[in-house]
């Protein structure tokens, strides 16, 4: 492992140092890992000290990903080797809130039954699930940098876009369930469009497909195209957005209360 410390910040929540960190090799085992790997490249999250373990990097059984887990029940899963854009910034970074995934999952399932018509139907729960998460964490009464005229609710649904989508009524935006409702809208039509549920991710957060994309370009040539950090006070790049949504999906598959 390289040496230095990745700095892994939470954003939903104030928390303090991890009480177990294991990592998943390619076939599924876990490998605990122990506090206080002096010189190690693995993460560090706040208050913690820095955690490793003897795992392979390459090879058939190569370490998939690092995960680390807080007694509130916060999640925090990376994929190994952790992406990297081009700034030398962090591209991924996972925070999975299982108390919100099991809050909303009903209303999850339902908005991807309402508007899920011919994609498939687990997958597009998880991307609900990884979006909702994204974007406000589960808080359905958040609106975009405090902004009551802007973006707002689970799935952070700006006004405007709010009425072309085929669920809008007044109000709908303001009410937890419809909101999850015209975000998976909004989703669904974005997938259709695109074929991909990383353009899918990806327009989500910006709008619109980048000039010169085109339907089945591989996610490698279209991360080139979308290797920006869109106006209107964003800090992620948008092919960093689409990355850790993506990635989310599988985290998502993983913890919601689908049993």
């Amino acid at each position: 492992m390289q040496r230095h410390v990745i700095r892994h910040l939470l954003p939903y929540q104030n928390v303090g140092s991890p009480d177990q960190v294991w990592g998943t090799l390619k076939s599924g085992k876990n490998v605990g890992f122990r506090l206080g790997i002096k010189g190690s490249g693995v993460p560090r999250w706040p208050g913690a000290l820095v955690w490793g373990g003897k795992v392979p990097l390459t090879g058939p059984d190569a370490l998939k990903s690092i995960t680390a887990r807080w007694t509130n029940g916060a999640i925090d899963t990376i994929p190994w080797p952790e992406a990297v854009g081009s700034s030398g910034g962090t591209t991924w970074h996972l925070l999975t809130n299982p108390q919100a995934l099991k809050k909303w999952w009903p209303d999850i399932q339902q908005a991807a039954r309402q508007a899920g018509s011919g994609i498939p139907r687990t997958a597009f729960e998880d991307a609900i699930g990884a979006t909702m998460l994204h974007e406000s964490g589960g808080n359905p009464g958040v609106y975009a940098n405090g902004n009551p005229n802007g973006a707002y609710g689970l799935m952070q649904i700006e006004p405007g876009t709010a009425r072309g989508l085929p669920g809008y009524y007044p109000g709908a935006r303001h009410n937890p369930q419809e909101n999850l409702i015209l975000g998976a809208e909004l989703l669904a039509e974005l997938y259709r469009e695109t074929g991909s549920w990383h353009m899918m991710a990806a327009t989500y957060y910006v709008g619109s497909p980048p000039s010169g994309w085109y339907r089945g370009m591989p996610w490698s040539a279209a991360q080139r195209l979308l290797d920006y950090v869109p106006a209107g006070g964003n800090v992620q790049t948008v092919a960093g957005y689409a990355d850790q949504t993506v990635a989310e999906m599988t985290v998502v598959a993983q913890e919601a209360p689908k049993g």
